[in-house]
């Protein structure tokens, strides 16, 4: 029996969104923890394959203050990581309560991942597995990775103005959020992010007006209130061991969560089976770049967990 459902939860005493979509009721369950913070993947749904839906229960949530989870009267103070990872646990246990299911796969995306990881490790026994994509290890070494790697290649095309602005700012770490602005500015606008694809115009084409402000409000919203200065606790770095199976997707030229830095962190983690994917056209966003290679390796993860 296919399932479609769209629904309002209560999840840390705030309404939030979660949409369930699958062919097949008996296939297991996917949670994809959306990046960020604040941009929701459920309204990106009709732009993956249709390979997701034949093999999995698609869990969307759209978190604490994005998307549909957006409201005015969210209280500022909980807007942290900690909160949302609370909040990721209870949308967990709704899902496996209402689904009859005693386990579920979970994938995280770039901030995503950074909850992801860490839920993977308070709630092992509700898992099959872990997947992390464009995962965050240590942001204040892969923001300086990917600074080097931009200054040198706005020399090699002899950008005056994209060196000028990065040789202002230097080196990370930034204490003023405005020099992280314009290293992206000129990161993401010359093609360093997303090597095949624009998910900026993936919004535009799949969302309404309506949902466009609304997404972009919710953005706003999470990153003027989230203290990234909390968030390096709450890395992957921090977690060296895994009771459950974990595997990483990279993108081989994912410079924004340094590849390098991936690739080391799976080398180091200890887990009753890892498995390490490199997905060879593709930068930051994975599951969108190289979108029939991505749900192909999940499908694979999928049979190689069960079996």
């Amino acid at each position: 029996m296919q399932v479609f459902n769209k629904e309002m939860v209560n999840i840390g005493g705030v309404e939030q969104f979660i949409q369930v979509t699958g062919n097949n009721e008996e296939n297991p369950l996917l949670l994809m923890l959306h990046g960020g913070p604040g941009a929701p993947f459920s309204v990106l749904m009709q732009a993956l394959p249709k390979e997701y839906e034949e093999n999995f229960l698609v869990a969307h949530w759209d978190q604490r203050g994005a998307g549909n989870s957006y409201h005015d009267n969210i209280l500022k103070e909980t807007m942290n990581i900690e909160q949302i990872i609370s909040d990721a646990s209870e949308v967990v246990d709704y899902l496996l309560k209402k689904y009859q299911k005693d386990k579920i796969f979970l994938l995280g995306m770039s901030w995503g991942s950074a909850i992801g990881v860490q839920l993977a490790n308070q709630i092992p026994e509700k898992l099959y597995a872990y997947i992390g994509t464009g995962q965050m290890v240590d942001t204040n070494k892969s923001e300086i990775i990917s600074y080097d790697f931009l200054l040198s290649e706005v020399k090699k095309l002899k950008n005056e103005e994209a060196i000028q602005d990065l040789e202002r700012i230097g080196r990370p770490p930034y204490k003023d959020c405005n020099d992280l602005i314009v290293q992206r500015k000129w990161f993401v606008g010359l093609g360093y992010g997303e090597r095949k694809i624009n998910t900026s115009k993936l919004y535009q084409e799949y969302c309404t007006s309506e949902e466009l402000e609304k997404i972009v409000e919710g953005i706003n919203f999470s990153n003027e209130l989230l203290d990234f200065d909390l968030i390096d606790k709450f890395e992957a770095k921090n977690i060296l061991e895994l009771k459950i199976p974990i595997y990483l997707i990279v993108g081989k030229y994912d410079y924004q969560t340094a590849w390098e830095l991936q690739e080391s962190y799976f080398n180091t983690i200890k887990a009753p089976k890892k498995g390490l994917v490199w997905l060879e056209e593709s930068g930051h966003s994975t599951i969108f770049e190289e979108p029939k290679d991505f749900v192909s390796e999940l499908i694979k993860i999928k049979e190689e967990v069960e079996d």
